[in-house]
């Protein structure tokens, strides 16, 4: 529902109870969360950020969930590393693009494959992409363990699975499986 709905809504109520309901109440929320949810660009801060994640990364400093995800270009046909953070929900592991369609996942989309270094460890994995219905208990998780990411998001942790799964629309999960 839209901002403009909600108004109009309010504005054709009678005197006593709102004429909100409960689920109106939430297809507000959640549309003016989404609108407001942060967007990520890559600047000369978040470049330098990713600099120091990485480093610390390769020496296995940092949260263990952080890896270096190494993916061959889409068009350079060159690897390409970005620090990530992997998920293990229910004995598999998995990647959440909290900052949406940004070129890491246009890459291994295309790529369907990737390395995952952490120290010295190097890991290869077929990566495939899921729906929403596979990918919103994993987000739901990744929201909770990751809180720097929080405001990329325009759902909490403990959003409903409906929200989690509108979620999903926009941030791609992939399932990773050791080549």
């Amino acid at each position: 529902m839209t901002r403009h709905e909600m108004e109009r809504v309010g504005a054709n109520s009678s005197p006593g109870p709102s004429a909100l309901t409960l689920e109106t109440a939430r297809a507000y929320v959640r549309t003016m969360t989404h609108e407001t949810s942060k967007k990520y660009r890559l600047g000369p801060a978040q470049r330098s950020v990713n600099q120091l994640y990485a480093a610390l990364t390769r020496l296995r400093l940092g949260t263990s969930h952080r890896h270096l995800l190494t993916v061959t270009g889409r068009r350079s046909g060159l690897p390409r590393t970005t620090p990530v953070d992997v998920m293990d929900h229910d004995g598999v592991l998995w990647l959440v693009a909290p900052y949406g369609e940004v070129n890491w996942v246009k890459n291994l989309r295309q790529a369907g494959v990737a390395e995952l270094c952490r120290g010295r460890r190097v890991r290869t994995f077929d990566a495939e992409e899921v729906g929403p219905e596979l990918a919103a208990p994993v987000i739901r998780q990744y929201i909770a363990h990751v809180p720097v990411t929080r405001a990329y998001w325009g759902v909490s942790s403990e959003g409903t699975i409906d929200e989690l799964r509108t979620e999903a629309r926009t941030h791609p999960v992939f399932r990773l499986t050791a080549c």
